[in-house]
């Protein structure tokens, strides 16, 4: 389903499936270990449990929100993922980032009244909404957790710095290459073993991401199986030989 589609047939408000206010305790959820930051775990985790107002079912193909909408919330992704793209001017879409489980949508822009993109599900998933107005004021008076919030949003302008870099000064091979690796690192600690696990997302999203043709894309992928580095079967995808992977290809 393209961009054009969703936004003609999907509307915000039944994207969204509500969850039995009974689950909403932080403490014993599933995903606790790795929700925003593995820091967060502990002190911080416990100051903001009590933001949590909502959780959502949202299926895949559907839109969580649109660009120009006003921002009252920000979102963690307890299972599943989700993407964030904008528009160029002929009505393609043009892939921002990916979120995956355990991680934050919507700190990035706190200066901003409205979303600057479209957030769609790759598959079906769950996010915890967080009202900001109530985040705000608790940041206000929460000294650590605004640090650790903080952190976190850093950490994500720094690897898109790093994917700029990237699309800028490496071929496409690297460039697919550091994406794998890119994502192995983010999974770590969703993954039992992390020589292994799953990408949600179609491969011209990545190819979007990357700034790469689709076709582009599945030769890369060929190139790094024929030597031996990875094994890809569908969205699965094996690190055969990680080190070496990285000791080629990796973008510093």
């Amino acid at each position: 389903m393209n961009s054009i589609t969703n936004l003609n047939t999907i509307s915000h408000e039944t994207a969204l499936t509500d969850v039995s206010p009974t689950c909403l305790n932080c403490q014993n959820c599933s995903i606790k270990d790795y929700c925003l930051t593995p820091e967060s775990v502990g002190g911080q985790l416990s100051e903001l449990k009590h933001s949590v107002k909502k959780r959502r079912i949202i299926h895949k193909g559907h839109l969580l929100f649109l660009a120009g909408q006003p921002r009252r919330n920000a979102y963690v992704i307890r299972k599943g993922s989700i993407k964030c793209y904008d528009l160029d001017p002929s009505g393609k879409e043009r892939v921002g980032d990916f979120h995956l489980t355990g991680e934050v949508i919507g700190l990035e822009d706190l200066d901003t009244s409205t979303h600057h993109c479209f957030a769609v599900a790759l598959e079906d998933s769950e996010i915890c909404e967080i009202p900001l107005l109530p985040l705000q004021n608790l940041l206000l008076s929460r000294a650590a957790l605004c640090r650790e919030l903080l952190s976190l949003t850093t950490c994500r302008v720094r690897q898109q710095r790093h994917l700029t870099k990237l699309v800028s000064q490496s071929e496409a091979t690297a460039r697919v290459a550091n994406f794998i690796l890119g994502m192995a690192q983010r999974l770590r600690l969703r993954c039992p073993d992390q020589s292994r696990f799953r990408l949600s997302m179609a491969r011209n999203d990545i190819a979007s991401y990357l700034g790469i043709q689709m076709e582009t894309v599945s030769r890369s992928i060929g190139n790094l199986q024929k030597q031996g580095l990875i094994n890809v079967r569908s969205k699965q995808i094996e690190l055969c030989k990680p080190e070496q992977l990285a000791l080629k290809y990796a973008f510093h």
